[in-house]
């Protein structure tokens, strides 16, 4: 039985009137077509249900609001040693490229510089909107020189950025750094195999357009389940990840005037159980609700700080950027 765009009761009808007589049909077609049907429109509501507690990071009181990227609160919590005052946020969204969707699909962000390692802005079919026009400017740290391992280093992204509050002194800026987000690149990770030699940032993203991820998480969960990997291991290289990003941030915050907070986009489950399927999850799937993906740290690093003076100005024409140039920017600083 498809699944296509008529309504459901048409559907119905249609598959009932063609099919009704044969009860094989209904038995291994009808009935679990319609049990999908209605755990997907149950999970749906239920999720829809929780979203309503969502918090609205971008209309935050923020001039540097700097993105952990997969970073769950808890761990955050328990590992961070940055200035400030932490409080648990509820994101809008389980996976980058849907908490991008609910925060900027329909929103003009032109006060807005965004930094990011995570190349997801670019992936109209994943985001569901075309974000090319939605900031003043986006610097891209996802191709060239800027990808080392599959990934963009933290400190790569601490020296644009600090760039970018050079440039942009009257903007607001969203640093996006990938960490704690894999590819695992800690010792620990590299020495225990867990840094996929396949996983490459470029491959979720071509000229705007998705490629398939490699489903490392997938991999990983059936290896914890099958007894060939310690779950514990994961969390260490989970955690690991999340402490090669932290002393890139602290360097940041010297380099930012305004009031800067640190937080995550969505989290990570590693073999958690999502209520009330009970079904296990690895990694951080999108539409889902559950704690361990969606509860994530909001660290105030100077509430005190005055607040900067901002204006929202068109976006600017980035084809005509060389970004070799901001590399080789970065490279004499030392930094990339």
């Amino acid at each position: 039985m498809s699944d296509d765009a008529d309504p459901l009761h048409r559907i119905i009808a249609r598959k009932v009137r063609a099919n009704g007589l044969n009860p094989r049909w209904w038995v291994t077609n009808a009935y679990p077509w319609l049990r999908r049907r209605l755990r997907d429109a149950a999970f749906r509501g239920l999720m829809d249900i929780r979203r309503r507690d969502a918090f609205d990071h971008y209309e935050a009181e923020w001039d540097n609001l700097v993105i952990l990227d997969a970073c769950r609160y808890d761990l955050f919590a328990s590992t961070h040693d940055l200035p400030g005052e932490l409080e648990q946020r509820h994101s809008k969204g389980s996976a980058t490229a849907e908490w991008l969707s609910r925060h900027f699909a329909n929103r003009d962000a032109h006060d807005t510089v965004y930094v990011t390692a995570n190349p997801m802005y670019r992936a109209t079919e994943w985001v569901g909107a075309d974000l090319s026009e939605t900031f003043h400017d986006v610097i891209d740290l996802t191709e060239g020189a800027f990808v080392e391992d599959g990934t963009t280093m933290p400190y790569t992204v601490a020296a644009a950025a600090a760039w970018a509050a050079d440039e942009y002194p009257d903007k607001r800026l969203l640093v996006h750094f990938m960490q704690p987000h894999h590819p695992f690149v800690s010792r620990f990770a590299r020495e225990r195999g867990l840094l996929d030699p396949e996983m490459r940032l470029r491959q979720f993203v071509t000229d705007g357009e998705t490629k398939t991820e490699v489903r490392a998480w997938r991999a990983w969960g059936r290896q914890v389940e099958e007894g060939e990997l310690p779950v514990e291991t994961l969390w260490r290289a989970y955690r690991e990840n999340l402490k090669l990003a932290l002393p890139a941030v602290h360097g940041l915050l010297d380099a930012l005037d305004g009031r800067t907070v640190v937080t995550s986009d969505h989290g990570n489950m590693l073999g958690e159980r999502a209520t009330p399927f009970a079904e296990t999850v690895w990694g951080h799937p999108q539409e889902y609700q559950t704690p361990e993906l969606v509860d994530v740290p909001w660290l105030v690093t100077n509430p005190d700080a005055p607040r900067r003076e901002t204006t929202a100005d068109p976006p600017i024409d980035r084809t005509a950027r060389d970004n070799n140039e901001l590399s080789d920017r970065l490279s004499a600083l030392g930094y990339a």
